[in-house]
């Protein structure tokens, strides 16, 4: 990866520390984000048509309550029936995929989705039945991921179901249940190890949403749409700091670097660790010409994070191009320390692998690449060449 990518660096989903919940303080109101918005500087665009249905039923989902999951629910109950029907052969049985973020009708139809997009639809199902319904941040330290030439900070949430007498208790990181409330999560076991979950509002699980389809609107749509869906997430949830760094980032593209600044000034004025914003904001003050103020952010930035992500694994493929193995296999644990199971990291390790003589190694690489793959594009890539593999060796 270039150095230059990082300055897209966007997070897609809030990544909250415990100490948001310490101390009984009363926190002010978040201000509201008009100051932040220039609709003019994109032709005031429309609010998007898709804003207000985030979570509505649409005709199948209604039929798949009130006719498939209706006997499972009077021999189970309404959680638990919904729950296994999330992931039994036969019924929904999603498949994740973080290619696209959906709306709930949208994930139902495609039984597919990232983890947001399968939270919503859950809990739009779950509301339907008559279950309560609350949702969890889940953290364990940083995950990212690459899109283009944008780099990705991920957090996860997942959600609670309960019957309306039901309540749900959490005390630090260790959860006490009561009636048949259950916690319902999209990522394997595995990879829920070490997660700390703080409550979180719906209004913010929406404002997640509007700000997904606005990270993705930057890569594929015009930029007045990434606007539009930053906006609302503002508008939404004029807390959620996560939705200012993509302001900042559209404003950025769009060649606007005065209210890209401010943009991220704001998320630093409320939390002056956050370091999406610090690496965004540097760049724009070099274009502003204020360098002393860039060179004191990137230093920060820098001594919380030496090495970006990705930064190693775009070493490590130079090494391999060059035959030089012993310092790409070098790079590449690096790049673990840093970003931890990718699916990039294993794919070149198979390739290094590969270059050594190593195919069975190689096999349990790529094999690894899938199972980390985070859209189903990518897993079927994957096993495609790992087909390959296999068909080779068989030989």
């Amino acid at each position: 990866m270039t150095p230059g990518c990082l300055r897209w660096i966007a997070q897609i989903t809030i990544v909250l520390g415990l100490g948001v919940l310490s101390g009984c303080a009363v926190l002010a109101p978040p201000p509201s984000p008009t100051p932040w918005l220039h609709d003019a500087l994109f032709d005031h665009p429309p609010r998007p048509a898709e804003a207000d249905g985030v979570m509505a039923l649409d005709a199948p989902m209604h039929r798949y309550l009130d006719g498939v999951l209706a006997g499972a629910v009077q021999h189970k109950g309404r959680a638990r029936a919904l729950a296994e029907a999330l992931y039994a052969r036969g019924e929904l049985q999603l498949d994740y995929d973080s290619s696209v973020t959906r709306n709930a009708a949208q994930a139902f139809a495609a039984r597919s989705g990232n983890c947001l997009s399968l939270v919503l639809m859950t809990a739009a199902l779950a509301r339907e039945l008559g279950l309560e319904v609350s949702y969890q941040s889940a953290t364990a330290g940083e995950y990212y991921s690459r899109q283009g030439n944008l780099t990705l900070q991920a957090g996860h949430v997942n959600l609670v179901l309960a019957p309306r007498q039901s309540r749900w208790y959490q005390n630090a990181i260790h959860y006490m249940q009561e009636g048949d409330a259950m916690r319902i999560d999209f990522l394997p076991p595995e990879a829920l190890r070490g997660l700390r979950s703080v409550p979180i509002s719906e209004r913010r699980v929406l404002a997640m949403f509007m700000n997904n389809r606005a990270v993705e609107a930057l890569q594929r749509q015009p930029l007045a749409q990434a606007y539009a869906w930053a906006r609302e997430a503002l508008r939404l949830d004029p807390g959620f700091l996560a939705a200012y760094n993509t302001l900042g980032v559209v404003y950025q593209r769009a060649g606007h670097p005065v209210p890209a600044a401010a943009a991220f000034q704001q998320v630093l004025a409320q939390d002056p660790r956050h370091l999406p914003a610090m690496i965004n904001l540097a760049p724009v003050l070099r274009t502003l010409g204020r360098h002393d103020e860039a060179d004191r952010w990137t230093a920060v930035s820098q001594a919380l994070r030496p090495h970006a992500p990705f930064h190693f694994l775009g070493l490590a493929e130079g090494a391999l191009a060059r035959g030089d193995l012993a310092q790409a296999r070098e790079w590449l644990d690096r790049e673990e320390a840093v970003t931890g199971d990718t699916h990039e990291l294993y794919f070149q390790r198979a390739r290094l692998h590969l270059a050594m003589g190593r195919e069975g190694p190689a096999e349990a690489a790529l094999q690894r690449a899938m199972d980390t793959s985070e859209t189903q594009r990518q897993r079927q890539a994957y096993a495609g060449k790992l087909a390959r593999l296999r068909a080779l060796a068989a030989h």
